[in-house]
């Protein structure tokens, strides 16, 4: 087998750039708030960032690699927040999530992947300060070199 290459640096540029068309939340249906516009995609949060937002997190990698080939499960969580008076909005957003990553193609230099599955979503009540929200997506796929 060739020497190891990294899995998790292209599994995690893949599923941002499948992700990044959803910044602007463009095509919100009429009844969600306007506040989706600012919606943000992230690989790393920047400081100070506020909601809306989806942040690609935890990134967990699973060899399974024979003596001739390398290849991964990799198990990665997409995460969702959202800040205002109800929890419809974060709904949508997990929603837009699944419709952009579940069985569908992902891509990115590096690396081949079969096409991410959801494994489970989770909408959270609001936390302490009755108006945030945060969702978690859990997606699972394999990984092996280009």
């Amino acid at each position: 087998m060739a020497d190891d290459v990294d899995l998790i640096t292209p599994a995690q540029d893949a599923l941002f750039a499948a992700l990044v068309p959803l910044a602007g939340a463009a095509d919100r249906p009429d009844d969600l708030s306007d506040i989706l516009a600012g919606l943000g995609v992230y690989q790393h949060l920047p400081e100070n960032t506020q909601p809306p937002y989806i942040l690609i997190g935890t990134i967990e990698a699973e060899d399974f690699a024979s003596r001739d080939e390398q290849a991964s499960t990799i198990r990665a969580e997409v995460i969702t927040v959202w800040r205002g008076n109800r929890r419809r909005e974060l709904l949508w957003m997990m929603w837009q999530v699944r419709r952009r990553l579940n069985y569908q193609p992902i891509a990115a230099d590096g690396a081949t992947f079969t096409r991410p599955q959801i494994e489970r979503e989770i909408a959270s009540e609001a936390i302490a300060d009755g108006v945030t929200y945060t969702g978690l997506s859990t997606f699972t796929f394999t990984a092996q070199p280009a």
